[in-house]
């Protein structure tokens, strides 16, 4: 997959947010023809992810959503949903095959705007299972227990429309301290209130490779709870290319910002060229530093082939390690 993002601009706040402050305030748009130029170098070859900051404050997001319905037949759109009802038809008018993904604590000035598009999508037929709700853990339960509560409620008012809920964990890079902790409560949480209140919605985990937060035995604890779709693959994680609105071009989008990133994306002849080259990094990396982690960490997941590079990466720099 290719992640495109359009702009830095964001009208929310979410506290699990890959992407940093600094970033976000550049006030970056990727111009229509930039846009164009980018799918034509990615080619046919490749899913499309289209995302901002927030996509929906782009002034053409409309036009750009347009040529990529007309380019590729597996696409999604990446928003907090936070958007005047207008520009969310006009977007499903020129997109109507795409797959949204809502990712969002909505801000309690701005969750009118959230509730309101959600009966929007609710009313119209042809948007039926077509979208997923983003769940993102930071391991502080309070905050974790109040996005669950408030997604889970989304799904019982709006389930007509939901495919399945999308759980991820966070690797907070842009933190200035990163520990390795237990997420096994919140995720039996979920799988709990989901089994209870909206049993015909699956969870899909996000990035399976961050096992090293679980426990080895998560997977006992969540079979209890008859979850039709639970995946958590410890093997290396298949990752995706992003593409910043500043063109800078980058391998997975929680690996810290000046580690596997190149400052242009034209610097590579296409994407097959550029997926090449950062699988062939990747493997160079893993193979030297995988077993880093449980150096230093002294873990027991047998399970664990090696964490994901992101976490390596922060855990390397942390204690200083070469």
């Amino acid at each position: 997959m290719v992640m495109i993002s359009i702009t830095t601009n964001c009208n929310n706040h979410c506290r699990y947010c890959f992407l940093t402050d600094e970033y976000n305030k550049k006030n970056l748009y990727l111009s229509y023809q930039e846009v164009i130029r980018i799918l034509d170098w990615i080619g046919e070859s490749s899913r499309v992810c289209i995302l901002g900051g927030e996509p929906t404050l782009h002034p053409e997001v409309v036009r750009i959503m347009k040529v990529v319905a007309e380019r590729y037949e597996n696409y999604t759109f990446l928003t907090n949903l936070l958007c005047n009802t207008e520009k969310l038809n006009n977007i499903i008018e020129v997109a109507p095959n795409a797959h949204w993904l809502i990712n969002t604590t909505a801000r309690d000035e701005l969750r009118h705007l959230l509730i309101e598009n959600m009966k929007f999508l609710q009313q119209k037929k042809s948007f039926k299972k077509k979208l997923t709700l983003g769940i993102t853990l930071i391991n502080d339960y309070d905050y974790d227990e109040k996005n669950i509560l408030n997604l889970i409620e989304l799904g019982k008012n709006y389930r007509d429309i939901i495919k399945n809920y999308r759980l991820g964990i966070a690797t907070p890079f842009h933190r200035e301290k990163f520990e390795l902790l237990n997420y096994d409560e919140p995720i039996k949480r979920l799988c709990k209130l989901v089994k209870e209140y909206t049993p015909d919605i699956s969870i899909n985990v996000d990035c399976g490779t961050n096992s090293c937060q679980l426990s080895n035995n998560i997977m006992e604890h969540l079979e209890d709870y008859n979850i039709r779709s639970i995946k958590l693959d410890y093997t290396r994680c298949p990752g995706a290319i992003g593409i910043g609105a500043d063109k800078a071009i980058a391998w997975c989008a929680s690996i810290p910002k000046d580690f596997l990133m190149i400052n242009h994306y034209s610097i590579f002849e296409n994407y097959a060229e550029a997926h090449r080259y950062f699988k062939i990094k990747i493997n160079e990396y893993m193979d030297k530093y995988q077993k880093y982690c449980k150096s230093i960490t002294n873990c027991q997941n047998s399970d664990c082939k090696g964490t994901c590079i992101a976490i390596t990466e922060y855990l390397r720099r942390q204690n200083n390690c070469e």
